[in-house]
């Protein structure tokens, strides 16, 4: 497929400077690949971005970005934004960010090459999540990253200041109201967070590193707490 040389070369602007960068004619268009990943390239008009499965449906989320498709199949780690999204060069290098951060996690084997069908530890998993929510949420309606500082909450995503989601032991922690928290600990979608004290704390949940209903929580969380602040 024919892809827009304009844009290849925003890329190739936005790489600049990066070690180990090489250009392939492959998966539909023009791919970059860094450090023996691929990130992103251009198919057409529009800019493919490798966001990894998890990243997947925050992306679709965004103005302007629709699957990824090959062969009439829709590949699972990957998006494609149209021009509108990548318009500026800000929007274009944000994107481009979003795929170097993604294979950026990925393990590498004792030579340096990416390891075949990684396993991804549950940690990196849920600190991906929550960069994934970063990326996507701050700036939104008040939305915030804390200032990272020792204690409750730090480094959390707030609106208005008030705390709506963070990490915390290994796991995404979401501020719903207290009926709905019960219902996800009913429904075994979640488990009580007590923040060391040894006391439920009836407005939070903690979500697992395998519950697929992340994101849908977070805009919850999100909501609810910014109807009371």
């Amino acid at each position: 497929m024919a892809y827009d040389e304009k844009t290849a070369k925003r890329v190739r602007r936005t790489l600049a400077g990066r070690a180990n960068v090489v250009e392939k004619r492959m998966v539909g268009g023009l791919s970059f690949i860094v450090n023996g990943s691929m990130c992103c390239g251009v198919t057409g008009s529009a800019l493919m971005i490798r966001v990894g499965p998890e990243g997947r449906e925050p992306a679709l989320r965004q103005p302007h970005v629709r699957p990824m498709e090959l062969g009439g199949r829709p590949l699972a780690g990957f998006v494609c934004v149209e021009p509108s999204g990548y318009k500026t060069d800000a929007a274009l290098k944000s994107w481009v960010q979003q795929g170097i951060d993604y294979i950026s996690g990925i393990p590498k084997d004792s030579r340096g090459a990416p390891s075949p069908r990684p396993r991804v530890p549950e940690g990196t998993v849920v600190d991906r999540r929550f960069a994934t929510l970063v990326r996507a949420l701050t700036g939104k309606r008040g939305v915030t990253l804390g200032s990272g500082k020792r204690g409750f909450g730090s480094g959390a995503l707030q609106v208005n200041g008030r705390i709506f989601a963070m990490v915390a032991r290994g796991e995404l922690v979401l501020k719903l109201p207290a009926r709905r928290v019960a219902e996800l600990l009913a429904a075994r979608h979640g488990s009580a967070f007590d923040a060391g004290k040894g006391r439920q704390m009836k407005e939070w949940v903690s979500l697992a590193p395998d519950n697929r209903r992340w994101w849908s929580l977070a805009e919850e969380a999100r909501a609810f707490v910014a109807q009371d602040s």
